[in-house]
């Protein structure tokens, strides 16, 4: 019997209402692992194949084959936009079935959540913020939802794993488990997934069940890549003006740069805005940036284009800071049937809202990770067409040094796209030991569920598998620091609950998230919110929001309300801050063989050969793959080609515990974050023995009395300095990673040559 004779009949008559012919591969497998077997699962498939439907095939089944008094099946999903677009799928899937499903999350109607309440049956789709809410503010009714729960569905669980969210999401599948006789049966989807054992281990986490794996076994799709490099002067004028994009000098070309170099002309800004404009021109595309600033102004750019030429507007912007109608209106513009649309957008649509055809994806700046990388890659080409991806990445001088007249997006990208290319390598997730802000929620999320003792709450919390590295002293300084703050107090009978400030905290609907708060500030216009931004601007200032300019004309700082209306004028400022991406080690290790090998690349255009053969030409002539360069005047750029958590914790040693030994005098990053610019007083040969000498005894336990006590996450404002010291040696460096990777540098150890 195949897979699709064992599905219910009203999934048949789906599949036969859509014209298919057959399954795919990995639905077939899907449908035999989830049937059969009583482990949780992993489907691991490309962007595109059918992941939702090999889930729900089979799960609908069962569903369909008894009544429960309860939700049969869970799915949450990372963003509210992907649950909007999977509830459509499976609300026109599961309707002839009489099987409901329901959405809830901050933008759902508070009818449909009472509806939800008053007949659970079916699918419940939600975020982990959302759960999190239910299962705190409402315990009663979270246990007679979920306690017939059999199955779990995890969308896009790369996005989970190695982060806060996931680790909160861990927590609760755990105390839903608690509520379901038995436990539910999880079962992830992700498409970037590298690392099986890893992904295997996170599902099961808290269970008994092994995980299986379904993996697609079809051939990969072919792909349609190019790129092009470009070098921007900006004018005399705009030296100190913030830029639409990124203006950037063009790099001197190396004395021994090949001569026939010279004859390919270097693209500049001008191409860059022409070239972006001709490949998005009246088709359906996605263009991808790595920041929220920059998606506003390539917006911006592209609508005055198309207003210089005459040509419709069908640009739209989507990112996180933009209010909700307006993404939407974005996503809409997309799913459109006819027409020529263009997002631009941050990783808000990397996941896997379904936005039909798209003619091509386009990359502005580095690709930073093969994850980002294979999630956008994976937006176009459906069908059976090939992914079409074009990339445009700029050089930047940023300084003086060797390191810093790089191109350094074009090495950031060829080195992720090889990487994929080659070994199909993709970041696997890093975990995060001493997760203390997620503990003052979880303790918080309990107790507002009930009082408890103080057994009972450890019982309840401190086991989650998200704190099994938490010693169980740490444990209780915080819970002690807790009660000092008024977060948590002690009944007379002695058992826990809220205390007035934590009842404060946990009541702001900002608690149930795991995010950093930015702080930001709503911007309204017309009376509609259209938007936030991370800090309140002045009166008269203009900014760029939904691809549109904006002056403020009014500011409500006690609301945090910015009022503005269209048009520009007054001086423009940035609308928000954002920081560099952390790139692992195995890009930069690559990027660095990139420069010592001679290899081509076909999708490069000339001029991004050209930039190429430049950076190759000048990594010899500085003999960058050394571990240092003598800059003169006791600098030295430091240049280990490790990642940024490393060469992170480098520089903060190098600032502080190293520094007197060193006689380091200042550190500064380099070479767009990928080197570091020592001043010392030893010579170069002292400096490198004294270095080894300081790895050598280097060790993380030593490195917490000397740690900022920085709040980093969420709650740290309720953790104590000793413990948040902890979590930043812990958490946030790697100093046995570091130790490592440089006392085997040949430099390092015992065969160090004279630079």
């Amino acid at each position: 019997m195949s897979g699709y004779d064992r599905l219910a009949p009203f999934i048949r008559e789906y599949v036969f209402d859509h014209g298919w012919t057959s399954l795919r591969d990995v639905q077939e497998r899907a449908i035999d692992a989830i049937l059969d077997g009583d482990d949780h699962v992993l489907i691991a498939a490309g962007t595109a194949s059918g992941k939702t439907e090999a889930a729900f095939f089979p799960i609908l089944t069962r569903l369909a084959q008894a009544d429960a008094d309860g939700f049969g099946a869970l799915y949450i999903g990372p963003l509210k936009a992907l649950i909007n677009d999977q509830f459509e799928r499976l609300d026109a899937l599961m309707e002839e079935a009489d099987i409901p499903v329901y959405a809830w999350h901050g933008d759902r109607p508070e009818s449909e959540k009472k509806r939800a309440k008053r007949d659970p049956r079916g699918v419940l789709q939600i975020t982990p913020e959302a759960l999190e809410g239910l299962l705190m503010r409402q315990p009663g009714t979270a246990a007679r939802l979920f306690g017939a729960l059999r199955f779990v569905v995890i969308d896009e669980v790369h996005a989970f794993m190695g982060t806060d969210r996931g680790l909160q999401l861990q927590c609760q599948l755990c105390r839903i488990d608690r509520l379901t006789p038995g436990g539910a049966r999880r079962v992830g989807l992700s498409a970037t997934v590298s690392d099986y054992a890893a992904a295997q281990a996170w599902l099961s986490a808290g269970t008994d069940r092994e995980t299986a794996v379904v993996e697609s076994r079809e051939s990969g799709r072919k792909l349609d890549l190019a790129l092009q490099n470009y070098a921007v002067d900006p004018a005399p004028d705009e030296a100190k003006k913030p830029s639409l994009l990124d203006r950037i000098l063009p790099w001197k070309p190396a004395d021994d740069a090949p001569e026939a170099a010279e004859e390919i002309p270097v693209p500049g800004r001008e191409d860059l805005y022409a070239d972006l404009y001709a490949l998005v021109r009246g088709r359906r595309c996605l263009v991808f940036t790595n920041s929220r600033a920059e998606t506003e102004s390539v917006v911006a750019a592209l609508r005055a284009e198309a207003a210089r030429r005459g040509e419709p507007d069908a640009f739209h912007a989507h990112h996180g800071s933009l209010s909700a109608a307006i993404r939407q209106d974005a996503e809409e513009a997309m799913k459109a049937a006819e027409g020529p649309a263009t997002a631009v957008a941050t990783r808000t649509l990397e996941l896997g809202i379904d936005l039909g055809r798209l003619d091509r994806v386009v990359q502005l700046g580095a690709a930073d990770s093969c994850a980002g990388f294979v999630q956008r890659l994976g937006r176009s080409g459906r069908r059976g067409q090939p992914a079409v991806m074009r990339f445009l990445t700029r050089a930047r001088r940023r300084g003086d040094t060797p390191f810093d007249n790089l191109p350094w997006e074009l090495l950031r990208t060829v080195a992720v796209v090889q990487l994929y290319l080659e070994e199909r390598w993709v970041e696997p997730f890093e975990e995060k030991p001493l997760p203390y802000s997620l503990l003052v929620q979880q303790l918080l999320s309990a107790l507002m569920a009930g009082e408890r003792t103080s057994r009972a709450l450890a019982k309840a919390v401190h086991t989650l598998p998200a704190f099994a590295k938490i010693p169980a002293e740490d444990y209780m300084a915080l819970l002690r620091h807790m009660l000092d703050e008024d977060l948590v107090e002690v009944t007379e009978t002695g058992t826990l609950l809220p205390g007035l400030k934590g009842e404060r905290l946990a009541g702001d609907y900002r608690f149930l998230s795991v995010f950093q708060d930015s702080g930001g500030c709503r911007v309204i216009a017309g009376g509609r919110e259209i938007g936030s931004i991370d800090a309140l601007p002045r009166v008269g200032e203009s900014f760029t929001m939904a691809g549109r300019v904006w002056q403020v004309t009014g500011v409500d700082e006690a609301r945090g309300a910015v009022y503005v209306g269209q048009g520009g004028g007054g001086e423009s400022v940035g609308g928000w801050q954002g920081g560099g991406a952390r790139v692992h080690d195995r890009i930069v290790a690559k990027l660095r063989d990139i420069l010592a090998s001679d290899a081509e690349y076909p999708y490069l255009h000339p001029a991004a050969k050209r930039a190429l053969a430049e950076a190759r030409a000048t990594a010899r002539t500085y003999e960058l793959d050394r571990l240092f360069t003598p800059l003169g005047y006791g600098r030295l750029l430091l240049h280990p080609w490790l990642g940024t958590r490393k060469l992170d914790t480098l520089a903060w040693l190098l600032r502080g515990r190293f520094s007197n030994r060193l006689a380091v005098q200042t550190v500064k990053p380099a070479g767009d974050r990928t080197a570091l610019l020592v001043e010392t007083l030893l010579p170069k040969k002292r400096f490198l023995e004294g270095l080894r000498a300081c790895l050598e005894a280097l060790e993380p336990e030593a490195l917490v009395s000397a740690a900022p006590a920085a709040a980093l996450d969420r709650n740290d404002a309720f953790v104590p300095d000793a413990l948040r010291r902890r979590a930043y040696v812990y958490n946030h460096l790697d100093a046995p990673g570091l130790k490592a990777a440089l006392l085997a540098h040949p430099d390092l150890a015992g065969d160090a040559r004279e630079g």
